[in-house]
């Protein structure tokens, strides 16, 4: 048999994961999720480039318990918007498996509850854009998603405090490059690998 022949062009492509989650309080040992979103991408594994959005999915779930109103007036989303509802288990176990990673603005936030939702979930690194990335030494004031995006100067993508369009912010900004020229990506995959020997990125 021949020697394995590996495309360089191809190894030098990977898949990322980038999930929010809307939620009925902020302790994941009680509060539940109610809307759960993420985007599958493609990126370059040596610049950090985001090459391609692969797919998008955004579901609402009924939480056993009714949504408080403090929560209702963060995100907008009401006990008749998500009666009867529930997520996706398949598709989403099926994003998390085509994922090499997964990232979150504030990730421990989200990994808590996507975690307890379906302890099944695979193992994955994750990555925190709020906290891996060194905004402030870049020169920005905020870390909060919304007003990162003004500082780039771009246009809020959306309502906020909704999964996906916070997804959709977030891609946004990762595609965006710092002070160095160098994609915002790129930064937060050089600490996700410097904290994980698990992880296949560079």
């Amino acid at each position: 048999m021949g020697d394995m022949v590996i495309n360089p062009v191809l190894d030098d492509i990977g898949r990322a994961l980038i999930v929010d989650v809307e939620t009925t309080g902020l302790n994941p040992s009680k509060d539940e999720i109610v809307e759960l979103a993420w985007i599958l991408f493609t990126f370059c594994r040596t610049t950090g480039e985001i090459l391609g959005i692969i797919d998008t999915y955004s579901g609402l779930r009924e939480p056993t318990t009714p949504i408080p109103s403090p929560a209702t007036a963060i995100h907008g989303i009401t006990n008749a918007m998500v009666q009867g509802q529930t997520l996706d288990g398949p598709r989403i176990a099926w994003a998390f498996n085509q994922a090499e990673c997964v990232i979150a603005h504030s990730a421990a936030f989200d990994q808590a509850f996507i975690t307890r939702l379906d302890p099944s979930l695979p193992h994955k690194v994750w990555g925190c854009s709020l906290r891996q990335i060194p905004w402030t030494h870049y020169g920005y004031p905020s870390r909060r998603l919304h007003n990162l995006l003004q500082e780039h100067g771009l246009s809020d993508l959306g309502r906020a405090h909704r999964a996906l369009n916070d997804c959709f912010a977030l891609i946004t900004l990762l595609r965006q490059r710092n002070g160095n020229g160098d994609y915002h990506l790129a930064t937060l995959l050089q600490h996700m690998a410097s904290k994980s020997s698990r992880t296949t990125l560079p």
